[in-house]
């Protein structure tokens, strides 16, 4: 749903401004390990190399 919504420029920010990624670690200074997120968004401004923001999403199976 994410990847159709940025493809179609329908996100909050430009496709060209967004990468998203399936399974990504970021690292936690409390685990001191890097936690997986099912679907990670990062948000750049223009011209920037680094993410000044994420968009982390876990998906859950209610269906049991």
């Amino acid at each position: 749903m994410f990847e159709a919504e940025i493809a179609a420029d329908r996100f909050i920010f430009k496709r060209e401004n967004c990468k998203i990624y399936s399974k990504k670690g970021y690292y936690s200074r409390d685990r001191d390990a890097d936690i997986i997120f099912d679907v990670a968004i990062e948000l750049f401004l223009p011209d920037q190399e680094r993410p000044f923001q994420l968009v982390l999403i876990e998906c859950k199976d209610r269906s049991y």
